[in-house]
């Protein structure tokens, strides 16, 4: 069983799938569209930048939708197709639309207004993230406690063994890495975000997002699509309160792909630009083997093996 893997905010690049869109005319159908729906060039943001603005949410989310849709159009027009998608936060549009529970062009409207909202969220910047390394949850559990003293932290991902994001108040964030390196941290990388996200601080834009979640259909697909919430299987009928809690829950990347493996799925493709998430399936489990797909070699190596 195959399952596709859409990565999340930080797979970006300038010039990300540009050799795959000048090779195959489904990858261009997939970015033209991104600019007709959304009323720029997506082939200009994406193959050219500037750096600052693609790293800007509000624009790397319908990029990084329509980069790993391009990848997705090339792999079913071979027809190599999955049984189950999984996304990375953002990563979870890509994954419905490769699932066919959402038309790619809601999907794009849907990010580009995830993104405005998102960026919305924490204007006066006292929001952040960090990335925290070689401790448990459950140490993670008590850092947060010890940080927070009354202000927002919580656990953002669980992105594999010994790699937990935590986000919340800025200073609550800051606070958090002596009382992690005391813990046994092995690393504490604060990361470069424009919000808070995954935390509570995301609850009005979430708010703010339910309207237009609600005005989308999501139907039954011809594969199975894992929820970053539950990390269980999406239910058409809940995933509008599943993309709106998505916002401001945890990922729950690990148990989501060992979901995906007690499940059945034994090959995966990482669908779309990066190599974050090929990383994380190696400190998940090494027996589980995933390949790549965001470069032209390696989408003509997969399509050369067919389904």
């Amino acid at each position: 069983m195959v399952a596709f893997l859409f990565p999340g905010q930080g797979a970006q690049s300038v010039g990300m799938c540009k050799d795959i869109y000048d090779a195959y005319p489904e990858a261009r159908e997939a970015f033209e569209t991104a600019s007709r729906v959304l009323g720029y060039s997506m082939e200009e943001l994406c193959f050219s930048g500037p750096e600052e603005k693609l790293k800007d949410t509000r624009y790397t989310q319908p990029a990084l939708l329509a980069a790993s849709v391009a990848v997705l159009r090339v792999l079913e027009a071979s027809e190599i197709i999955p049984d189950a998608c999984a996304g990375h936060s953002l990563g979870e549009y890509s994954a419905l639309v490769a699932a066919g529970m959402i038309p790619y062009e809601d999907a794009l409207r849907l990010v580009a207004r995830r993104g405005a909202l998102m960026a919305e969220s924490d204007p006066a910047g006292r929001g952040g993230m960090a990335a925290v390394m070689g401790l448990t949850p459950e140490q993670i559990a008590d850092v947060i406690k010890a940080a927070a003293k009354g202000r927002p932290l919580e656990a953002a991902n669980f992105n594999c063994p010994g790699q937990i994001v935590i986000s919340g108040d800025k200073d609550a964030v800051s606070d958090a890495e002596p009382i992690a390196n005391e813990a046994g941290a092995t690393n504490f990388v604060t990361l470069q975000v424009s919000g808070p996200f995954h935390s509570s601080l995301m609850k009005p834009a979430a708010e703010r997002f339910a309207a237009e979640l609600a005005a989308v259909s999501f139907v039954d697909g011809h594969a199975k699509v894992v929820s970053n919430v539950t990390a269980a299987w999406h239910d058409p009928k809940q995933t509008v309160d599943l993309l709106q809690k998505q916002i401001y829950s945890s990922v729950r990347w690990e148990d989501s792909v060992r979901f995906l493996a007690s499940n059945g799925c034994d090959a995966f493709v990482e669908v779309g630009p990066g190599k974050v998430l090929r990383g994380l399936m190696r400190r998940i489990d090494k027996s589980l083997a995933c390949q790549g797909s965001g470069d032209l070699e390696s989408l003509e190596k997969i399509l050369s093996q067919g389904r």
